[in-house]
């Protein structure tokens, strides 16, 4: 019976600290999935407002060049 008690005690340590261990390991990486997304989720925002920013210039750019003569013109305005 001491053979078992002495074996039973430490296994119960052990799988009581493995349970502990795995939920804070589990809540660490959820934290840092949540952390990567938002990174993730601004970088997204501002690439949109970019390109947002770059198609309001274009539309300004070209809006005082009038529509029959615009194509060479618009051509010369973008391509340089």
């Amino acid at each position: 019976m001491d053979d078992v008690a002495s074996l039973a005690l430490p296994l119960a340590l052990f799988a009581l600290a493995s349970a502990v261990s795995w939920v804070s390991v589990q809540q660490t990486a959820d934290r840092e999935i949540e952390r990567s997304l938002d990174v993730a989720h601004e970088h997204a925002l501002k690439v949109l407002e970019t390109i947002d920013r770059t198609l309001s210039e274009i539309a300004e750019i070209i809006r005082g060049i009038p529509m029959p003569a615009s194509f060479p013109a618009r051509k010369r305005c973008i391509c340089g």
